[in-house]
């Protein structure tokens, strides 16, 4: 019985690793075919030969993905570089189709297929257009170009301004001055202060322009910011915050008259009590730029 034991066992074991040692031969085999066609591609420059090989190793090793999946790139890579895109698109995609699962040699792949599939450039020289002699039409545009061109590149957002009749919708009107400072040709900071009757907001507004200010811009929208600090000798401190859309019309290169609405947070604490408001505010003012 000991003895029938043993062999059930023993016979199993030694078909597998049977098995196992013709799997890793046939393994070992293909990789030195490989490496074969790898060194008459790459190593004596044998193009004809390293296909040859690349292709015998498809054939008979049909198991053996990892190796395959390398085979028909490195045939792929052949003939790309010999020009033949058609025959490099085709053993790529082979790739795509039936080696998903080797995800590096899938990677290159798909980069080939791409870098093949932008358009080739026109090898043939350029032809130069004929020149037109220009009429004294044309030497007036370029004339006004450089202008124009030189107009947009000096106008600035930096400047000093008035700002008045900030109707506000609870209180009464009030007016004041800020400094603008631009950081480019769309956000713009602004120092500013407003007075009324004993009351002082001290603060500042970001601006962001919709659009780059330029001479034929003549109207801008934009949207902001606003926090200020509330001064006064019969409160203890207090602040408001608020943001705002509107529009700024450039009637000239150093001037700028706007206008905008917003919506705002007041807080005041006085001695013996805090108010708390929630207002609309209309802001108008004109500005002078550097």
């Amino acid at each position: 019985m000991s003895k029938k034991i043993a062999a059930f066992i023993l016979i199993p074991t030694l078909l597998l690793t049977t098995m196992a040692s013709a799997a890793s031969e046939r393994c070992n085999n293909a990789m030195r075919l490989y490496q074969e066609g790898l060194l008459q591609e790459t190593g004596i420059g044998e193009i004809a030969d390293a296909k040859k090989i690349y292709l015998n190793l498809i054939n008979k090793y049909q198991d053996q993905t990892e190796i395959l999946a390398a085979a028909f790139y490195r045939l792929g890579l052949m003939a790309e570089k010999s020009g033949q895109n058609a025959e490099a698109r085709k053993y790529f995609n082979i790739i795509i189709e039936r080696y998903a699962g080797q995800k590096k040699t899938f990677s290159w792949a798909e980069a080939r297929l791409k870098q093949l599939a932008k358009p080739e450039k026109d090898p043939r020289p350029q032809l130069r257009k004929p020149q037109i002699m220009q009429t004294p039409l044309n030497e007036e545009t370029e004339k006004t170009q450089p202008q124009l061109q030189s107009l947009s590149e000096s106008i600035s957002l930096t400047g000093i301004g008035i700002n008045g009749a900030g109707i506000n919708i609870l209180e009464h009107a009030q007016g004041g001055i800020h400094l603008r400072f631009d950081l480019n040709h769309y956000i713009v900071l602004e120092a500013k202060t407003q007075y009324r009757d004993d009351l002082c907001l001290a603060g500042g507004r970001g601006y962001v322009f919709f659009e780059p200010i330029r001479p034929q811009n003549t109207v801008r929208f934009y949207s902001g910011a606003e926090g200020a600090a509330v001064i006064s000798g019969a409160i203890e401190h207090g602040y408001m915050i608020g943001s705002f859309i509107g529009l700024e019309l450039r009637p000239g290169k150093n001037i700028g008259i706007g206008g905008d609405i917003g919506y705002y947070y007041q807080k005041s604490i006085f001695p013996d009590h805090t108010e708390m408001l929630t207002m609309g505010n209309a802001n108008l003012y004109v500005t002078f730029y550097f």
